[in-house]
């Protein structure tokens, strides 16, 4: 068919009908705001419901289990060990692990109890510190003194890889256990650090940095090629005290001489074939037999609930700590005749600002010491009559000094209260972290701990060339001849480098001054062993830096020592307290941390606070049935 003789079809355009709606009467627009109303109700119901249940199960979950007359504790060390006590109740991230303090405490409370046999763990590769391990070796050995029996059991230390923590925390227990085609990695430690100078100079980026002093190395990782001749050294002998402790652990441990250690180190990784291995690890078998073993030694069945976890093991103990037969009036009349006191966990960068500014979400994960909240809880606990001392446990890198000194003027302000202040040092207290620590009466430290870094540093990275290389420019005006002297585009001029060090000057002549008032050091001296420098525990023990080897237990002793009690006469309270999961929900219901409309968040809130009240008001119910020990 020939193309022009196509038939072509006209569509017309659609003819639009308006149709009038007709008005709505009075009753109809009340009708629907009602309707309104209600699917917002039914809204409102659903999301209380889902949380009220989820607020109910946490509850139960919180109620404390019947243990058998016959124990065996069990638990699993992997991941990482927390400073700080976990949040209760509204977990979302689905860990598990239980906090330093705790464990410890709860090893302690085993050893006192008759119907605790024994302690059988199982040991995961995991980011451990050798001073959390110091306080965990500590508290194994008091369950073995207290005529314990212990196990520790793992596929492999390290496979191949890094097992030096995991062993050093298994060579504590009676027998060490690792499965046959497992590998014992013992393969010493290392230090080192990436070196960023030949990039940015490739890419034209100018970092610029001023320290005090020579030995104040964090920011060498942007200006240097390598390690200072200075940094080295230090770190060198860093190494020596750490690695030193480690070896005299595990012998002392092991009953066995430093050098075979060394031997073992220098050998790694080693299998079940090697006569080294063997000398380190006690039985070369599977977990099916290490229970077997463990049911024999113990007399007990793993199927009559005999084998009870630590977490279980410390749900059964919240208070109810020594309570034996007696009914809720004698565990309150306990508790009253109890001396308190306030345990600070500090974990993190210090940082200025609160946990109630918006930046900082209610359920952040993020470790960080926060200069108003624990100056707050440190003010709070000083002002508190009941509370007679204040137990600090930091573990922090340092961070900014005027947050630093927040801190430390409340821990002065506690004791013109007369407030015994013990200071706990975890992995690392430097820098700010050693700031703080000044103001304590006491400072205990893990031989492994780092500590001092008594220096500052700051700068900043020049980008203009750098984005010159890419057609980016930069323009403005400016009011105050200082007023760009930070700016990244361009380098510090010379007014900018004067008034840089003025201020470094200014910060590190304060730092001095607080080091020598704190630990009542010669201003002289303590600028000789300042520049920056980092130390062991074990060296700043001998330069007055600290006052005792010792970890969380041993300043616990302390405390008790100060308040003339004994630490069974001694009541923890937690500051700040972990959250419960009513006020978590609360948080979320307040300021920038929802997306419901303001009627409901507070009709959600108002049902919260109700069941926080419940809650709070049967707390002590719960302490009434008898718990056999």
């Amino acid at each position: 068919m020939n193309r022009h003789n196509k038939r072509r079809t006209f569509k017309p355009s659609p003819i639009k009908i308006v149709i009038e709606q007709p008005k709505a009467t009075p009753m109809q627009k009340i009708w629907g705001v009602f309707k309104r109303i209600l699917m917002s109700l039914g809204f409102l119901f659903l999301v209380v419901s889902i949380l009220y249940s989820y607020l109910i199960i946490s509850f139960l979950h919180e109620a404390k289990p019947e243990l058998p007359e016959k124990i065996v504790l069990t638990h699993h060390f992997y991941g990482e060990i927390a400073e700080v006590p976990g949040n209760k109740g509204l977990d979302i991230t689905g860990r598990s692990q239980i906090d330093l303090a705790s464990l410890v405490e709860a090893l302690n409370k085993a050893a006192g109890n008759e119907n605790v046999l024994g302690f059988v763990a199982r040991i995961s590769p995991g980011n451990y510190s050798l001073a959390q391990l110091y306080d965990l070796k500590a508290a194994i050995k008091k369950f073995r003194g207290a005529g314990k029996y212990t196990y520790a059991y793992a596929d492999s230390f390290g496979e191949a890889g890094y097992g030096m923590d995991e062993y050093f925390l298994a060579a504590s227990f009676d027998e060490v256990w690792m499965q046959p085609l497992g590998s014992l990695s013992l393969n010493g430690f290392a230090l080192s650090n990436l070196y960023f100078k030949g990039l940015f100079d490739k890419y034209k980026v100018m970092p610029e940095f001023f320290q005090r002093e020579e030995f104040k190395s964090a920011m060498e990782t942007f200006t240097r090629s390598g390690m200072s001749p200075e940094s080295k050294a230090e770190l060198e002998k860093v190494l020596s005290d750490i690695s030193g402790y480690y070896l005299k652990q595990i012998a002392d441990d092991r009953g066995v001489d430093p050098a075979l250690v060394k031997q073992v180190v220098d050998q790694s990784p080693l299998m079940e074939t090697n006569e080294l291995a063997a000398k380190m690890i006690d039985i070369f078998g599977y977990t099916d037999q290490l229970i077997k073993a463990a049911e024999e030694r113990f007399d007990v069945k793993r199927d009559d609930d005999s084998f009870i976890t630590l977490s279980k093991f410390m749900a059964s103990q919240q208070d109810a700590l020594d309570i034996g037969n007696t009914g809720l009036a004698d565990v309150m009349k306990t508790s009253a005749h109890k001396k308190k006191v306030a345990k600070i966990i500090m974990e993190g960068p210090i940082m200025a600002g609160s946990s109630k500014q918006k930046e900082y979400s209610p359920l952040s994960s993020n470790k960080v010491i926060l200069s108003n909240d624990y100056a707050g809880a440190i003010i709070k606990a000083a002002d508190d009559e009941d509370i007679k001392a204040i137990l600090i446990r930091i573990n922090s890198p340092g961070g900014s000094p005027v947050a630093s000194e927040t801190i430390r003027r409340a821990m002065i302000y506690a004791k013109q209260k007369d407030k015994p202040v013990i200071l706990s040092m975890g992995t690392v207290a430097a820098s700010g972290g050693y700031w703080i620590a000044t103001a304590a009466d006491t400072i205990f430290a893990a031989p492994s701990t780092l500590t001092g870094s008594i220096g500052v540093v700051s700068g900043k990275f020049v980008l203009g060339d750098a984005l010159a290389e890419y057609g980016v420019q930069h323009d403005g005006v400016e009011f105050g001849k200082n007023a760009d002297f930070l700016s990244p585009m361009e380098s510090f001029d010379a007014r900018g480098e004067a008034k840089m060090n003025e201020v470094l000057d200014y910060i590190y002549d304060s730092f001095l001054d607080r080091v020598a008032e704190g630990r009542g050091i010669d201003r002289d001296a303590v600028r000789s062993l300042a520049k920056g420098k980092v130390y062991s525990g074990v060296e700043a023990k001998k330069i007055g830096l600290i006052d005792e080897i010792g970890g969380l237990a041993d300043a616990e002793e302390a405390v008790s020592v100060a308040l003339a009690v004994s630490p069974r006469d001694i009541e923890y309270k937690v500051y700040p307290r972990s959250k419960t999961a009513v006020e978590q929900v609360l948080a979320l219901m307040s300021g920038e941390w929802t997306f419901f409309p303001h009627a409901i968040r507070q009709a959600i809130s108002d049902v919260f606070m109700r069941a926080e009240l419940y809650s709070q008001s049967n707390a002590q119910l719960i302490l009434e049935p008898q718990l056999n020990h």
